[in-house]
């Protein structure tokens, strides 16, 4: 290897720094060109993607990149045909392989692109994808270039062809399925100048590069599954508390809850309306005590309607989660479980019963002994020949044409 200077030490050292920021995969290849272009001079860069489609990445040459992915261009350029050949994915001129005279003479690779250009060679490595390298190294060439040329026959219709194609593609678009295949990074010099020295730079970067390339891959995949989490938990009446109640996030879905029942008393989505709040804090200062039980169900009533809002601890995770459930209030009015043929003080108990509250907290909630909610919850379920607290639920339910409350209520 040919020995490197301070210089060039300080420069692959301030590199490899610079590869272990963590970059998603439609940040990575322009990123890595433009880290590599302050240590490898050159006239052009490029960085090319072979998945299902060709992808190009580069200055002035992408105009004419669709012209340049042939089958005739791959099947001349003897640094690919090496890759394909070996899988060997070190960096490598195309001088190391021809002459300048055969170079000349290749008509694929030097009049379609290098020429057009004043370029007389190339200095590139692949960054590959090893998930996906085992078996199409040995079909790429055959895949690729018939697939390529039906791309520019003209005899196909546009419907007709295959789905690889020869794209310019931009940061947002160069990466395809969670991957960047076989990726190729390289340099084009107008002269056969490319030295030792680049060879060896891009030798020591090489493996930071394919670290850095997995961990590209592994951001972007746990980045997509936050936004899948993210519109999955919008979806659902929950708010995300920390250990203290503070809000850590609140869903869309439990947001517009909170905006209709607490109105203006709600002023942001970064806490909870101040009654609530309140409560939250209190409930979670007698968790922790263990003197008193906490009332862990929240309700609010609007018109016809009720909010419940359900709290659920949990310390060790240091988060706390409240679950909004909205439904008819109907129920939960006393009046209207008159109706039914309770008297006054027991439609008050069922209404509680229903609201998920226990013997002890309805008589502490209706100022009476613990003894009289029993004997008012007997002539409930008397009355409604009921034989629990969820049955009366549900047959008072029935009554009001409101169906089965099954384990919503304890």
């Amino acid at each position: 290897m040919k020995k490197l200077n301070s210089r060039d030490l300080q420069l692959i050292n301030n590199c490899v720094r610079e590869i272990y920021s963590l970059r998603t995969l439609a940040e990575f290849p322009k990123w890595v060109m433009l880290l590599l272009e302050d240590l490898i001079v050159s006239e052009e860069s490029f960085c090319c993607s072979f998945t299902e489609r060709v992808n190009m990445m580069a200055g002035t040459m992408v105009n004419s990149w669709t012209d340049v992915a042939t089958p005739e261009y791959l099947r001349d350029n003897p640094a690919l045909q090496n890759y394909l050949a070996t899988g060997n994915p070190h960096p490598n001129k195309i001088s190391n392989f021809i002459s300048d005279r055969e170079f000349l003479n290749r008509e694929g690779l030097y009049e379609t692109l290098f020429l057009h250009y004043g370029m007389r060679d190339q200095l590139g490595f692949m960054v590959s994808d090893s998930r996906r390298a085992d078996g199409l190294i040995a079909s790429f060439e055959e895949v690729l270039c018939d697939r390529l040329r039906s791309l520019v026959d003209g005899s196909l219709r546009t419907e007709d062809r295959p789905l690889l194609s020869a794209v310019i593609a931009d940061s947002t678009t160069f990466y395809q399925n969670e991957t960047l295949g076989h990726l190729s990074i390289g340099f084009h010099r107008s002269t056969r100048s490319f030295t030792d020295r680049d060879l060896a730079i891009l030798s020591i970067l090489l493996p930071h590069l394919k670290v850095a390339y997995k961990n590209s891959q592994q951001s972007t995949k746990f980045q997509l599954q936050l936004k899948q989490y993210s519109q999955a938990f919008d979806k659902m009446n929950a708010i995300i508390l920390d250990l203290s109640g503070e809000v850590r996030y609140i869903s869309t879905a439990a947001g517009n809850l909170l905006s209709r029942y607490f109105d203006g008393e709600w002023l942001n989505s970064n806490r909870l309306p101040e009654s609530l709040d309140s409560w939250v804090k209190q409930q979670l200062l007698r968790a922790q005590s263990d003197l008193t039980p906490p009332d862990l169900s929240f309700q609010i009533e609007q018109s016809d309607r009720q909010l419940n809002i359900n709290l659920l601890c949990d310390f060790a995770a240091e988060q706390h989660l409240l679950i909004c459930t909205e439904k008819s209030s109907e129920f939960s009015s006393a009046q209207h479980l008159q109706s039914i043929g309770l008297s006054k003080r027991e439609a008050e108990v069922l209404a509680l019963v229903a609201a998920g509250k226990t013997n002890p907290q309805i008589a502490q909630h209706l100022t009476i002994s613990v003894k009289t909610v029993k004997k008012h919850v007997e002539h409930i379920f008397s009355k409604l020949n009921a034989d629990s607290r969820i049955d009366a639920v549900n047959k008072a339910l029935q009554k009001f044409g409101g169906g089965a409350a099954g384990n919503e209520y304890r």
